[in-house]
């Protein structure tokens, strides 16, 4: 993949200053995403029952999946290292309103809607990263090493922030959560502010000439991205990946309780052995990113999970699982790594975050959908049943897509840092992706 010689040392890349802040902030938005969702479902389980639980975990996803289109026309803009630093204050305040309203004993809602609030605008993290990221590196090798970084950041929060949450929990309740979860925003906009000075100042006419190109940026971007050949096939697959992730939570309830006989500790020790194959995943990952193709990594990974799921239902023993689900959140953890890069590379270097906007959208969907077939189905067959539709809607996705995502190396061709950099300097600013590229 790298034209350079390799993937640099990963202590070379946090010598750049400005690349260790953004992937900072990165790994706390990380573990906080995943340590809120579980502060936030336990308080609501407190304070409503189980029914009140389930639709708290069901709306979540649909202000994100909403508003996440917004975030790629944001972040594709003139200013991203701008916008990122916005939606950590927003975070910040919404999780402090969330938090002081929960210390006070107010009303369900007035806990709720805050931290809605701040789980929504987390759609726009990932999609800014992706085009402020390859602004701060000078080299395609010390892009992939940040990918890799944050590939880290995103499996390790897997594992880390569900612990956390329990820890805090422990300690002060889920109401600690939220206060913790804050100070880790506040983190966010402290360590990106700076990065804002790394906007290039654009002349008036230079910002609306960009502005007017964006008009309808996200559906322009997806039409270009399925001029490249697997490009619409690997979204599908990013975004269809999460429909496991939707489902997970409640399976992992019942198995630990009904399945096999476990206290209320049970599903945070399955968590944690999808937790800990999520880690491996990450490191793993170091080594296959210098592979030239990815595409067969990414559906070899595919398989993994589709085979794992598959054991689940037909040997339903802790044992097994335990065993068996390391594997899949290591074949997550790759499959998720190697298909954004991959997308990144392919991806209309104009509408680079409106991609990474539409795959936000799409997993918050597929969770949402995940988690609904999930009820549906235990209450229907039981839960060796739902394990065995996730394995089979899995394999369904891989045998729709696996002829595009053969294809897709050969796309993946773009000059992501060279066109960043060009960007970065007012004479070539206004000029778009294609121009850049050329």
């Amino acid at each position: 993949m790298d034209r350079e010689g390799g993937v640099p040392p990963i202590r070379t890349v946090l010598r750049n200053s400005h690349l260790r802040r953004a992937l900072v902030a990165y790994a706390a938005s990380c573990i906080s995403e995943w340590a809120l969702w579980s502060g936030l479902l336990v308080y609501a389980y407190q304070h409503g029952g189980q029914a009140v639980a389930g639709f708290v975990a069901i709306g979540m996803y649909v202000p994100g999946a909403l508003i996440a289109p917004l975030a790629g026309s944001a972040a594709d803009g003139p200013r991203p290292n701008a916008v990122l630093s916005k939606v950590y204050m927003v975070q910040m305040l919404a999780l402090l309103l969330s938090s002081v309203a929960a210390y006070v004993n107010g009303p369900l809602l007035t806990v709720v809607i805050p931290a809605a609030i701040a789980l929504t605008v987390i759609s726009y993290i990932r999609p800014c990263f992706s085009v402020v990221v390859p602004g701060l590196v000078t080299s395609a090798s010390e892009l992939t090493a940040s990918n890799l970084l944050a590939g880290y950041a995103d499996s390790s929060s897997m594992l880390f922030g569900p612990l956390a949450a329990s820890a805090l929990i422990g300690l002060d309740g889920p109401r600690f959560v939220l206060a913790v979860c804050a100070g880790f925003a506040l983190l966010g906009v402290a360590v990106t502010s700076p990065l804002t000075r790394l906007d290039p100042a654009e002349a008036p006419d230079a910002t609306r000439m960009r502005r007017g190109s964006r008009t309808g940026a996200l559906i322009d971007g997806v039409r270009a991205l399925g001029r490249r050949k697997g490009a619409l096939q690997l979204l599908a697959v990013l975004g269809g990946q999460y429909l496991m992730i939707g489902a997970v939570d409640l399976i992992f309830v019942v198995l630990a309780g009904e399945q096999f006989g476990l206290g209320p500790t049970g599903p945070g020790v399955l968590g944690a052995a999808l937790g800990l194959g999520a880690l491996i995943g990450g490191v793993a990952s170091t080594v296959l990113v210098a592979r030239k193709r990815l595409a067969p990594v990414v559906m070899l990974s595919l398989v993994g999970i589709c085979l794992a799921f598959a054991l689940i239902a037909a040997i339903p023993r802790l044992a097994i699982a335990l065993v068996v689900l390391p594997v899949v959140g290591l074949s997550r953890a790759v499959l998720d790594l190697t298909g954004r890069m991959l997308l990144q590379r392919a991806a209309p270097q104009d509408a680079l975050a409106s991609i990474f906007a539409t795959m936000e959208s799409l997993a918050l969907i597929a969770c949402a959908l995940g988690s609904i077939i999930a009820q549906v189905v235990i209450a229907l067959s039981g839960v060796r049943a739902a394990v065995a539709t996730v394995g089979l809607v899995m394999a369904l996705l891989l045998l729709m897509t696996a002829k595009g995502l053969s294809q897709i190396d050969a796309s993946a061709d773009a000059p992501v840092v060279a066109i960043r950099l060009l960007r970065r300097i007012p004479l070539f600013s206004p000029l778009p992706g294609p121009a850049l590229e050329g």
